[in-house]
């Protein structure tokens, strides 16, 4: 028996609950803060493992005087800024896109890599190359800019990612755009700006 102001089935009235605007708010920011701390997390486990050369390198030979270097990860939160009110706050990587009306929005780069990073193979003409013979796998570098889109490169041949006609959905609200990049480039060997030592 239904009385007024009673609801019989709460399952069928919990997808009809609104919550107050300042709740909302309240939720919304910790979904955000959660997901946030997890990006971070995932960056930190990724950076962490930088100088772990995945053995199927050991099975490439790759040609000419070009390198294969993974690239370490910007921080997704900002860290030791030295400023108490940036610490902890989400660093501000976006990028603009044009929707399909023309308007602009903005989503996170999906490419947040910094131009440095670990060689994990060279080419069979590199240590050849006058100012690089001394370069090793292993060694951690500094690039110049490069097309960092263009000269992704994949270990798995068959998980490469194809930029298509998303839409502007997928692009705002997918975790990434390109879900099986690892991180690894491609680059003729004078991008090699420096070595750390």
């Amino acid at each position: 028996m239904k009385g007024i102001g009673k609801v019989d089935d709460i399952s069928a009235a919990s997808s009809d609950l609104v919550l107050p605007v300042g709740l909302q708010e309240d939720k919304l920011a910790k979904e955000l803060a959660e997901r946030a701390e997890k990006i971070q997390q995932d960056v930190e486990d990724y950076n962490k493992n930088l100088n772990k050369i995945d053995k199927q390198f050991k099975k490439i030979k790759l040609l000419g005087a070009h390198v294969i270097v993974r690239l370490q990860k910007e921080d997704y939160v900002r860290k030791d800024t030295g400023s108490s009110f940036l610490e902890g706050t989400q660093s501000y990587n976006k990028i603009p896109i044009t929707t399909e009306r023309g308007n602009t929005t903005e989503i996170d780069n999906p490419l947040p890599y910094y131009f440095t990073g670990v060689i994990c193979a060279l080419g069979n003409t590199v240590t050849q190359t006058p100012g690089y013979a001394n370069l090793k796998v292993g060694d951690t570098v500094n690039l110049s800019w490069f097309d960092l889109q263009a000269q992704r490169f994949y270990l798995d041949k068959t998980k490469v990612d194809v930029m298509g006609n998303q839409s502007i959905e997928y692009l705002t609200e997918s975790s990434s755009l390109f879900p099986n990049y690892e991180g690894y480039s491609k680059v003729h060997v004078a991008t090699i700006e420096s070595v750390n030592v």
